[in-house]
């Protein structure tokens, strides 16, 4: 049986996509939600808090250029896994009080989210019929504004309740 025969199989890859582009975004999209907060318990002015999302897509572009041979190399499962332990990795370093840690934790955040694309859509063309393959990448893809939502409507709140000196909390 071909792989894109099983619509079952179709419907776990998407699913697993969605959530991966979902808690991906997150990463990239936590520190400008509570900027202000950021801003006041670093002693910067918010305004470079803007800085820190050219320096993550910056670092996105270069690990995009990774992405394919990332996923050849290691298999589009291994290289999802490697996206979100690098955005992991990148978030936890940013909450380190330090405008130095949350350069360093951008780059690494950003390398992860460049290589995924590659790996989600590897995926999805392995395991999804041709006939549905648009619908089900727009599904996938869905999981960025999603993801961003998540964390608008939680990271401030989070940062508000716990104060300027807990802000990396909501990360």
């Amino acid at each position: 049986m071909n792989t894109t025969d099983s619509p079952r199989h179709a419907h776990v890859v998407v699913l697993a996509t969605f959530a991966t582009q979902m808690v991906v975004a997150m990463s990239n999209s936590t520190l400008p939600t509570i900027a202000p907060k950021l801003a006041e318990a670093l002693g910067v002015e918010p305004a470079l808090i803007g800085y820190q999302v050219s320096m993550l897509f910056g670092a996105a572009v270069v690990g995009t250029l990774f992405g394919g041979s990332c996923t050849r190399r290691l298999g589009a499962c291994r290289t999802m896994q490697l996206s979100i332990a690098l955005c992991a990795a990148g978030l936890m370093t940013m909450i380190v009080p330090s405008v130095w840690a949350i350069v360093a934790g951008s780059l690494v955040a950003g390398f992860g989210q460049g290589i995924l694309n590659s790996a989600t859509a590897h995926l999805l063309v392995a395991y999804t019929p041709a006939a549905r393959r648009n619908l089900l990448f727009s599904i996938k893809q869905s999981g960025v504004p999603f993801g961003g939502m998540v964390v608008a409507l939680t990271a401030p709140a989070i940062a508000l309740a716990l104060g300027s000196g807990r802000w990396r909390w909501s990360s």
